[in-house]
């Protein structure tokens, strides 16, 4: 298949019905120029059943360059409801809209859409812009994502160069057999490029085999994601499904997946390394976000030095006393107040919240005296 592919665009796979072959030769090339069906991954284990839902933005260069835009990209995720099939998702375009981003560079456009669609109205924003001048065999110059991001940005198919080599090399077939075999190819990359970017976002990685549509080049060969993907991508959704996109356990479930993948493995070695060091960032990032720096650090410095209780409990006397808490402030602190008779701080905090209470001068006064005292210890 890669071979015919190379002879239609190079031009060389050119036939004149003078050589006795003709319209018959050209005709059989058509049929071995048709692009592999996607196809639905094997699955080691029953894959959780997640909808999600797709919001499309489309500029008006990209729009200027496909025709029937909405239905073209209804047809590519069709596409990837057959290729995802076995990981467990069902993709629904929730609806499709105009966007000005950027044509000229993926990975604008992919900050662009992310800045202009922060929210989770839907699950995920796809944005479409500009074909490349010439077409490109890499995937991740015609479409691109984060890993396990909301966000992902591809390229209206280029067709010039296929065109051309179409119009030379089936010139004897009709103009609508030409339209099929252009109409087919184009399809099928379009529909490569998004399955191989949401693939991304849950978590598959690249590999080398030639039918696999996370191989890193294009290829009419590419039709399923390999097991080791599948794994990932399914571990990905089951999180999703629970509502734990953001839960620790996602990381770690991945990793221990990781480890199940050997060096022999298809996927690319370069990019094992690079999940393993994504997760475990990831890993360490939710760590800190669960478990935040108490908010004692935010104490003066004569505070800072006491032991854990004493911060947490001035932290605690101070915060209700901003609230306007007085009473509570006062019965929280005191035993803070007392044992801490020669922090300026401290005793700073006391006489505020004895004045808060509303006490006669008389009653504050002593509450006040051990600031004073340290005051004038100062001068």
């Amino acid at each position: 298949m890669w071979a015919v592919w190379s002879l239609l665009t190079t031009g060389c796979f050119f036939y004149n019905s003078e050589w006795g072959e003709g319209k018959r030769a050209q005709q059989r090339a058509a049929v071995r120029a048709v692009p592999a069906a996607i196809a639905s991954s094997d699955s080691a284990s029953a894959p959780v059943h997640q909808q999600m839902r797709i919001r499309a933005y489309a500029t008006p260069q990209y729009m200027s360059q496909v025709v029937e835009p909405e239905r073209r990209f209804q047809e590519s995720l069709d596409e990837a409801n057959r290729a995802f099939a076995g990981v467990g998702v069902h993709w629904v375009l929730e609806s499709f809209r105009p966007w000005n981003g950027p044509d000229d560079d993926l990975g604008k456009a992919l900050d662009s859409i992310e800045a202009d669609t922060p929210g989770h109205e839907v699950d995920f924003h796809v944005g479409l812009v500009g074909a490349l001048p010439l077409a490109s065999e890499d995937v991740h110059k015609l479409g691109i994502a984060r890993p396990f991001g909301h966000h992902l940005v591809m390229r209206a198919p280029s067709r010039a160069r296929e065109v051309d080599a179409v119009e030379r090399n089936f010139d004897e077939l009709s103009e609508a057999e030409r339209e099929k075999i252009r109409g087919t190819r184009r399809k099928h990359r379009a529909s490569v490029v998004l399955i191989h970017e949401l693939g991304h976002t849950l978590g598959a990685m690249h590999d080398n085999v030639d039918v696999s549509i996370m191989n890193p080049n294009y290829a009419p060969e590419r039709a399923s994601f390999g097991p080791e993907n599948v794994g990932m991508m399914q571990i990905t959704v089951r999180h999703r499904a629970a509502g734990e996109w953001t839960n620790k356990d996602l990381p770690k479930d991945l990793l221990a997946r990781l480890d199940t993948i050997g060096p022999s493995s298809s996927v690319v070695p370069a990019d094992l390394k690079y999940m393993r060091e994504f997760l475990v960032a990831l890993q360490a990032q939710q760590t800190a976000a669960a478990n935040p720096p108490p908010a004692t650090e935010n104490v003066p410095a004569d505070v800072r030095g006491l032991p854990a209780g004493d911060r947490a409990l001035y932290v605690e006397t101070k915060a209700l006393f901003d609230r306007g808490e007085n009473e509570k402030a006062w019965t929280k602190g005191a035993p803070l107040f007392t044992g801490n008779p020669s922090v300026y701080s401290i005793q700073d905090l006391r006489c505020q919240v004895a004045m808060g209470r509303g006490l006669a001068y008389t009653e504050s006064r002593p509450e006040c005296e051990p600031v004073m005292q340290l005051s004038r210890a100062k001068k």
